[in-house]
């Protein structure tokens, strides 16, 4: 019932009242009378339970919930409670310091909570929906994305001769220069290269329809792929179906194409972190999404965007399109020709 304090008079409070039990009356009788509320922390523990996810979506979640909300008064408040404001001044102080990309994330996550509440049976507003999405005012400069052919090669070479002290090393040497190859020629993602098996070679074609990721209990296992428009078939190049021959010969069809030392798919860290090291050791800036753009570089100039698209596995060609560049000489002569 209304606090007496918070009216002028006993017939004010009065009225308040009248209007409380009536409110709740017609609830009970649509059957939506509400009990017992959540908290924004509560809520929060919800989705994740009611939003099948992967481990490392639920990791980064969590990320963005420490950092906005946790040990902040807005984390206890029962969230019928919160107002546009308090929401709107939450999400302000998370992107003082964030980028644009992060920001949109963290207003996701107080998506997912509001959707929680409402599956949970609390009749309240998405008050994400007032937002104003505040603009990053991080000065970022955007990686480089490209590679010379030149580098390219270079880099190539470094990795074939990268730590090659035992068995261990000559193994992951050459298995990381294979896949890398492999992208090059076929524009597939590095995950996607790293669950191939024998079986995927079928003449002069690469079966993609599978990849490594992140599941519910694992942090990183093979999956299907990306989205259902990423399975596809990929022409071999000569050069390469060169090599997989050689690389197929004498093993069995369920086994893997790419294997680490111990028989097993490289996990993404360490991939990575392998890439990271080769890089910083031979002085050339690379990583490993620098070949699918490349891939879509070269193929932009020279077939058409439906084409590319089917071929990196992309649901729509203007994905592709973000992925080509243009270089120096070809922005040159755009303006010179103009």
């Amino acid at each position: 019932m209304p606090c007496l304090r918070n009216y002028y008079n006993d017939n004010e409070a009065l009225k308040a009242a009248i209007k409380v039990r009536d409110k709740a009356l017609l609830d009970m009788s649509l059957g939506q009378l509400i009990t017992d509320s959540m908290t924004v922390a509560e809520l929060f523990v919800s989705m994740k339970d009611l939003f099948p996810s992967s481990k490392r979506s639920k990791d980064r979640y969590q990320a963005f919930y420490n950092k906005g909300i946790k040990g902040k008064d807005i984390e206890l408040k029962q969230i019928e409670k919160v107002t546009p404001a308090e929401l709107q001044i939450n999400v302000n102080k998370y992107a003082a310091d964030h980028s644009q990309d992060q920001i949109n994330h963290y207003v996701g996550i107080w998506r997912k909570i509001y959707r929680a509440a409402q599956m949970n049976g609390i009749p309240v507003t998405d008050k994400t929906l007032m937002l104003i999405v505040p603009k990053s005012k991080m000065v970022s400069s955007s990686r480089t994305v490209d590679i010379s052919t030149e580098d390219l090669s270079r880099f190539l070479d470094f990795v074939r001769n990268y730590n090659l002290y035992d068995d261990k090393g000559r193994h992951r040497a050459e298995m990381v220069y294979r896949i890398l190859l492999t992208m090059y020629y076929t524009g597939i993602r590095p995950q996607e290269a790293r669950a191939l098996t024998v079986s995927d070679v079928q003449g002069d074609w690469l079966r993609i329809n599978k990849s490594m990721g992140s599941t519910i209990e694992s942090e990183e296992e093979v999956i299907t792929t990306k989205t259902e428009g990423s399975k596809r078939m990929v022409p071999i190049a000569a050069p390469l179906r060169e090599a997989l021959k050689e690389w197929t010969a004498g093993k069995k069809k369920n086994e893997l194409l790419f294997p680490d030392y111990y028989g097993v798919p490289f996990t993404s860290d360490y991939f990575a972190n392998y890439i990271r090291r080769v890089s910083r050791k031979c002085g050339i800036e690379f990583r490993a999404y620098m070949l699918r753009h490349k891939f879509a570089t070269d193929l932009v100039k020279k077939t058409d965007l439906r084409t590319v698209q089917e071929l990196m596995g992309h649901a729509g060609g203007s994905m592709s399109l973000s992925y080509a560049r243009s270089s120096k000489e070809d922005k040159e002569e755009a303006i010179n020709k103009r």
